[in-house]
């Protein structure tokens, strides 16, 4: 059976049961178990280097609206395959909250898939 992670809708963060719900048998809760693993890459792979782009550099990226695989490819996987680093941007987001979220997560570049 693979795994099945579940995630709360808490506006707090809070796990399914730290916000007072059950969980399914055989699932794990992402609140006080996943949100604390340490992001890991474990190095270059022969397919990574297929993705690099012309312009895209070993930086830390701010992404959001990609809308094909293509794009997806480009605006993710290309600064991971430069050696850089991405931050997901999902939904809509005012440019004041992307400022606020880029100074936050040390990002000096910005892709917008749109």
């Amino acid at each position: 059976m693979p795994d099945c992670v579940v995630v709360s809708d808490d506006p707090f963060g809070r796990g399914v049961v730290e916000a007072g719900g059950d969980l399914p048998v055989g699932t794990v809760d992402f609140g006080p178990t996943v949100r604390f693993y340490g992001d890991a890459y474990f190095g270059d792979s022969p397919q990574l280097h297929t993705f690099t782009e012309p312009g895209i550099g070993a930086e830390r990226y701010l992404v959001q609206n990609w809308h094909s695989t293509e794009e997806f490819t480009t605006s993710v996987l290309a600064p991971i395959a430069a050696g850089g680093s991405v931050v997901v941007v999902a939904g809509l987001v005012s440019a004041e909250r992307l400022q606020d979220i880029a100074r936050t997560e040390k990002a000096t570049r910005f892709i917008d898939g749109q």
